[in-house]
């Protein structure tokens, strides 16, 4: 169930909690997506967008359409290497 809300509306595209293989110790979890409601993971990086632009609308993984987005919040290039396994890794 996909919305219009990332056509006219600047979107910020985090992963779902659940899918996270890889989780980064000051990310935020309080927050869900706009389109289904699932608990979102945000990065510092994306935190920090968020504080830059606060009228982003967060869209899950899922929820996004991949050919629409292609760039990485700045900072993001990083964040994986200072990150944690996250639930997703924890299933297999």
């Amino acid at each position: 169930m996909q919305s219009e809300v990332h056509m006219d509306q600047p979107v910020l595209v985090v992963m779902r909690l659940a899918d996270m293989r890889r989780v980064h110790p000051r990310q935020d979890n309080s927050r869900v997506c706009v389109e289904c409601g699932a608990a979102v993971g945000i990065y510092p990086s994306g935190q920090a967008m968020l504080r830059r632009h606060p009228r982003l609308h967060l869209v899950c993984n899922r929820c996004s359409d991949p050919d629409a987005f292609s760039v990485l919040v700045p900072g993001a290039e990083a964040e994986p290497s200072e990150s944690v396994p996250g639930p997703a890794a924890k299933k297999q």
